[in-house]
């Protein structure tokens, strides 16, 4: 086959592929184990399940009741019907050999007027150490995708009040099994969902 022919089958197979579960597939990803080893409240896709109880708690969090392969973990900061009161939540689910990751910060814009909804959207990204993990993993991600076309794609410029891949309408998978479910930071929230399939 021909360099021209071979370059046309790449951009096709590049143009399809996003797979059924809304998951756009990188190709040639250099960092795969940064991915799987980044620690989020210093759990990570490679944390043995027997020690994630041990370390959220020596970070404050409480345990909620959970079926087993299960947990989550909520620690919160201030009255949650007050404005600014901030709730964090980690969920670990080990399935079939696999691990799903999430974590969530909620910050509480309280009983406000609509003009005051509109100033937080505003409001700069909060100082604070979930941001930092969107902002690191969003570099590790975009400085492994060789490809001109599909780091634009899925790598948006930061911004005062957002950092994201692919302005959170899609997940990514990196490398077969290795997925970036979701990657978002706004002054109100972060989401982080990670997954390592079987």
């Amino acid at each position: 086959m021909g360099s021209d022919s071979h370059a046309q089958n790449r951009d096709s197979q590049r143009h399809q592929s996003y797979s059924a579960d809304r998951t756009f597939w990188v190709t040639d990803f250099a960092a795969a184990s940064e991915v799987s080893s980044f620690t989020i409240e210093g759990v990570s896709l490679e944390t043995p399940f027997d020690e994630i109880r041990d370390i959220l708690e020596e970070r404050g969090y409480e345990e909620e009741f959970t079926p087993a392969l299960l947990l989550k973990f909520v620690k919160s900061t201030g009255n949650p019907r007050d404005a600014g009161s901030v709730t964090y939540q980690i969920e670990v689910n080990d399935r079939d050999g696999g691990r799903y990751l999430r974590f969530m910060r909620s910050t509480t814009d309280g009983p406000v007027s609509s003009s005051d909804s509109t100033l937080w959207s505003t409001q700069p990204l909060p100082s604070s150490e979930d941001v930092d993990n969107v902002r690191s993993l969003k570099s590790i991600i975009c400085d492994g995708i060789p490809d001109e076309t599909e780091q634009w794609r899925l790598c948006p410029p930061n911004v005062d009040n957002e950092a994201s891949l692919s302005m959170g309408r899609f997940g990514i998978t990196l490398v077969d099994g290795l997925v970036v479910e979701v990657l978002h930071a706004k002054p109100l929230y972060t989401v982080i969902q990670l997954r390592r399939r079987p």
